[in-house]
């Protein structure tokens, strides 16, 4: 397993647990064995405590909430989320520029579903994806002295 993987599925440990799921629950939902959980969450707990970062007591009074330094939006990565992050990744685009172009894609066929007439608040059904076909970037114009030949009116430097 990858270290973006195991990352991505250790944060979505770490987001149900928060939200009282057991270890069984959170194995379920994520495909994983609970003895995985149980792994990540001691070694989550570790680094913690490692870096200095402490749950707070029950008892505590709730810490202030921060300002955040931008807008954004929460996505528990739950489900397929994980899995799509991850495809995402190895197509290049990471972290809030792989969420931009994913929810990008998503508007333009909710757009196009809408004009298509679908009723708001439809989901629209997607039957089939047309990709443009892959052609590798061509070798650099340096490497293409032997093209001068051909064109006789082209000076040579």
């Amino acid at each position: 397993m990858s270290d973006d993987a195991r990352a991505t599925r250790r944060a979505a440990v770490r987001q149900m647990a928060d939200r009282g799921m057991s270890a069984r629950a959170i194995a379920a939902e994520l495909g994983v064995g609970k003895d995985t959980v149980r792994r990540d969450l001691r070694d989550l707990e570790a680094l913690a405590r490692a870096t200095g970062a402490t749950a707070q007591p029950e008892d505590a009074p709730p810490a202030a909430p921060r300002e955040p330094e931008q807008a954004g939006i929460f996505v528990p990565l739950t489900g397929a989320v994980p899995g799509a992050v991850l495809a995402l990744r190895r197509a290049g685009l990471t972290g809030a520029e792989g969420i931009e172009w994913a929810l990008r894609l998503a508007a333009d066929v909710c757009r196009q579903a809408h004009t298509a007439g679908y009723p708001p608040g439809t989901p629209p059904v997607v039957t089939a994806v047309q990709l443009e076909r892959y052609t590798a970037p061509g070798p650099l114009e340096a490497d293409r002295s032997d093209d001068l030949d051909e064109h006789p009116e082209i000076d040579r430097v």
